[in-house]
Protein backbone atom coordinates (compact mmCIF):
# COMPACT_ATOMS: atom_id res chain seq x y z
CA UNK A 1 0.00 0.00 0.00
CA UNK A 2 1.43 3.62 -0.84
CA UNK A 3 0.18 6.94 -0.30
CA UNK A 4 -0.33 9.14 -3.59
CA UNK A 5 -0.07 12.83 -3.93
CA UNK A 6 -3.38 14.54 -4.43
CA UNK A 7 -3.80 15.84 -7.66
CA UNK A 8 -6.19 17.27 -10.33
CA UNK A 9 -6.07 14.17 -12.35
CA UNK A 10 -6.98 12.00 -9.05
CA UNK A 11 -8.75 14.15 -6.80
CA UNK A 12 -9.75 11.29 -4.29
CA UNK A 13 -7.43 8.49 -4.97
CA UNK A 14 -5.03 8.94 -1.67
CA UNK A 15 -4.42 5.33 -0.78
CA UNK A 16 -3.68 3.11 -3.85
CA UNK A 17 -4.64 -0.40 -2.85
CA UNK A 18 -3.64 -3.99 -4.24
CA UNK A 19 -6.30 -5.83 -6.25
CA UNK A 20 -5.34 -8.67 -3.04
CA UNK A 21 -6.40 -6.32 -0.54
CA UNK A 22 -9.76 -5.09 -2.16
CA UNK A 23 -10.24 -8.93 -2.62
CA UNK A 24 -10.08 -9.49 1.08
CA UNK A 25 -11.99 -6.84 1.92
CA UNK A 26 -14.55 -8.08 -0.09
CA UNK A 27 -14.34 -11.55 1.69
CA UNK A 28 -14.06 -10.07 5.13
CA UNK A 29 -17.52 -7.85 4.46
CA UNK A 30 -19.57 -10.87 2.63
CA UNK A 31 -18.58 -12.72 5.76
CA UNK A 32 -19.78 -10.28 8.09
CA UNK A 33 -23.25 -9.63 6.09
CA UNK A 34 -23.66 -13.68 6.43
CA UNK A 35 -23.34 -13.41 9.63
CA UNK A 36 -25.60 -10.49 10.34
CA UNK A 37 -28.05 -12.64 8.68
CA UNK A 38 -27.56 -15.12 10.76
CA UNK A 39 -27.74 -13.79 13.65
CA UNK A 40 -31.23 -11.86 12.89
CA UNK A 41 -32.31 -15.09 11.26
CA UNK A 42 -31.74 -17.29 14.92
CA UNK A 43 -33.15 -14.63 17.14
CA UNK A 44 -36.41 -13.96 15.39
CA UNK A 45 -39.86 -15.99 14.81
CA UNK A 46 -39.06 -16.77 11.19
CA UNK A 47 -42.17 -15.82 8.70
CA UNK A 48 -43.62 -19.30 8.56
CA UNK A 49 -44.03 -18.84 12.34
CA UNK A 50 -46.21 -15.61 11.81
CA UNK A 51 -48.12 -16.99 9.20
CA UNK A 52 -49.09 -19.55 11.49
CA UNK A 53 -49.72 -17.39 14.55
CA UNK A 54 -52.19 -15.73 12.05
CA UNK A 55 -53.60 -18.82 10.95
CA UNK A 56 -54.25 -19.92 14.93
CA UNK A 57 -56.02 -15.93 15.31
CA UNK A 58 -58.51 -16.92 12.46
CA UNK A 59 -59.03 -20.27 13.85
CA UNK A 60 -59.79 -18.62 17.33
CA UNK A 61 -62.17 -15.98 15.44
CA UNK A 62 -63.68 -19.20 13.46
CA UNK A 63 -64.17 -21.01 16.83
CA UNK A 64 -65.68 -17.84 18.39
CA UNK A 65 -68.25 -17.57 15.68
CA UNK A 66 -69.21 -21.45 15.55
CA UNK A 67 -69.36 -21.32 19.64
CA UNK A 68 -72.07 -18.52 19.44
CA UNK A 69 -73.73 -20.24 16.39
CA UNK A 70 -72.70 -17.17 14.07
CA UNK A 71 -71.29 -17.64 10.53
CA UNK A 72 -67.81 -16.66 9.95
CA UNK A 73 -66.54 -14.55 6.79
CA UNK A 74 -63.50 -13.01 6.18
CA UNK A 75 -64.34 -10.05 3.88
CA UNK A 76 -60.82 -8.59 3.20
CA UNK A 77 -57.75 -9.97 3.98
CA UNK A 78 -54.19 -8.12 4.35
CA UNK A 79 -55.58 -4.48 3.70
CA UNK A 80 -54.06 -1.41 5.56
CA UNK A 81 -55.70 2.09 6.66
CA UNK A 82 -54.59 5.20 5.28
CA UNK A 83 -55.17 6.80 8.49
CA UNK A 84 -52.52 9.50 10.32
CA UNK A 85 -50.79 7.62 13.48
CA UNK A 86 -53.10 4.53 12.61
CA UNK A 87 -50.38 2.29 14.52
CA UNK A 88 -50.48 4.12 18.19
CA UNK A 89 -54.45 4.77 17.65
CA UNK A 90 -54.92 0.69 16.92
CA UNK A 91 -52.54 -0.12 19.96
CA UNK A 92 -54.78 2.16 22.39
CA UNK A 93 -56.92 -0.26 21.17
CA UNK A 94 -55.69 -3.07 21.74
CA UNK A 95 -54.41 -2.17 25.38
CA UNK A 96 -58.09 -2.08 25.56
CA UNK A 97 -58.22 -5.53 24.81
CA UNK A 98 -56.65 -8.06 22.96
CA UNK A 99 -56.25 -11.84 22.69
CA UNK A 100 -53.27 -13.56 22.88
CA UNK A 101 -52.72 -16.08 19.91
CA UNK A 102 -49.55 -17.85 21.49
CA UNK A 103 -45.41 -16.65 21.55
CA UNK A 104 -41.95 -18.08 20.29
CA UNK A 105 -39.00 -17.87 22.32
CA UNK A 106 -36.05 -18.34 19.40
CA UNK A 107 -33.40 -20.32 20.83
CA UNK A 108 -30.39 -18.80 22.65
CA UNK A 109 -27.60 -18.04 20.07
CA UNK A 110 -23.42 -17.46 20.66
CA UNK A 111 -22.57 -13.75 20.65
CA UNK A 112 -18.92 -13.88 21.23
CA UNK A 113 -16.56 -16.11 21.94
CA UNK A 114 -17.48 -17.06 25.73
CA UNK A 115 -20.98 -15.79 25.89
CA UNK A 116 -24.52 -16.30 24.94
CA UNK A 117 -27.68 -14.14 24.29
CA UNK A 118 -30.78 -15.05 26.24
CA UNK A 119 -33.75 -15.20 24.14
CA UNK A 120 -35.83 -12.89 24.05
CA UNK A 121 -39.49 -14.37 23.61
CA UNK A 122 -41.85 -13.12 21.06
CA UNK A 123 -45.77 -12.97 21.73
CA UNK A 124 -48.26 -12.71 18.76
CA UNK A 125 -52.25 -11.42 19.52
CA UNK A 126 -54.29 -10.06 17.95
CA UNK A 127 -56.96 -6.60 19.10
CA UNK A 128 -60.36 -5.64 17.31
CA UNK A 129 -61.24 -2.47 15.71
CA UNK A 130 -65.42 -1.43 15.48
CA UNK A 131 -66.74 0.68 13.21
CA UNK A 132 -68.22 2.69 15.95
CA UNK A 133 -65.02 2.96 17.58
CA UNK A 134 -63.38 6.39 16.78
CA UNK A 135 -60.29 4.57 15.03
CA UNK A 136 -63.15 2.68 13.00
CA UNK A 137 -64.65 6.15 11.95
CA UNK A 138 -61.71 7.22 11.00
CA UNK A 139 -60.58 4.18 8.70
CA UNK A 140 -64.49 4.54 7.10
CA UNK A 141 -64.67 0.82 8.18
CA UNK A 142 -67.89 -0.15 7.05
CA UNK A 143 -70.93 -0.84 9.86
CA UNK A 144 -71.17 -4.34 9.02
CA UNK A 145 -67.26 -5.27 9.65
CA UNK A 146 -65.10 -5.82 12.18
CA UNK A 147 -61.34 -5.25 11.50
CA UNK A 148 -59.00 -7.85 13.31
CA UNK A 149 -55.57 -6.14 14.05
CA UNK A 150 -52.75 -8.92 14.53
CA UNK A 151 -49.61 -7.93 16.29
CA UNK A 152 -46.49 -8.91 17.60
CA UNK A 153 -44.64 -7.94 20.85
CA UNK A 154 -40.70 -8.53 21.44
CA UNK A 155 -38.31 -7.21 24.05
CA UNK A 156 -36.06 -5.92 21.48
CA UNK A 157 -38.47 -3.97 18.81
CA UNK A 158 -41.68 -3.56 21.10
CA UNK A 159 -45.26 -3.86 19.47
CA UNK A 160 -46.01 -3.67 15.66
CA UNK A 161 -48.89 -4.73 13.04
CA UNK A 162 -48.09 -7.95 11.45
CA UNK A 163 -51.31 -7.56 9.37
CA UNK A 164 -54.74 -6.43 9.51
CA UNK A 165 -57.89 -8.70 8.36
CA UNK A 166 -61.90 -7.37 7.76
CA UNK A 167 -64.24 -10.16 9.17
CA UNK A 168 -68.16 -9.77 8.39
CA UNK A 169 -69.43 -8.48 11.42
CA UNK A 170 -71.54 -10.73 14.15
CA UNK A 171 -72.77 -9.99 17.70
CA UNK A 172 -70.22 -11.75 19.33
CA UNK A 173 -68.93 -11.52 23.05
CA UNK A 174 -65.13 -11.67 22.28
CA UNK A 175 -63.85 -11.85 26.22
CA UNK A 176 -60.97 -9.93 25.37
CA UNK A 177 -58.20 -8.76 28.07
CA UNK A 178 -55.91 -5.75 28.40
CA UNK A 179 -52.80 -5.79 26.87
CA UNK A 180 -50.41 -5.51 30.09
CA UNK A 181 -52.25 -8.98 31.59
CA UNK A 182 -51.36 -10.49 28.32
CA UNK A 183 -48.02 -9.55 28.21
CA UNK A 184 -47.43 -9.40 32.45
CA UNK A 185 -47.89 -13.68 31.62
CA UNK A 186 -44.21 -13.55 29.81
CA UNK A 187 -41.58 -10.48 31.20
Amino acid sequence: MSVRKLTPERPFQLIDISTNMVAIIQQVLSLFTVLAIFSVAVHAAPPVFEEQMHYEAEINQLRRHEAQDKPFEITARNFWADVPDFVPKALRLAEGGSYEVGHYIPRSGPRGLFRTVPAKKEVFFYSLIQPEDSLGREMHLESDNVATVHWKHDQTHGVHILSMDKIKRQPINWVLEPLQEILSRHW
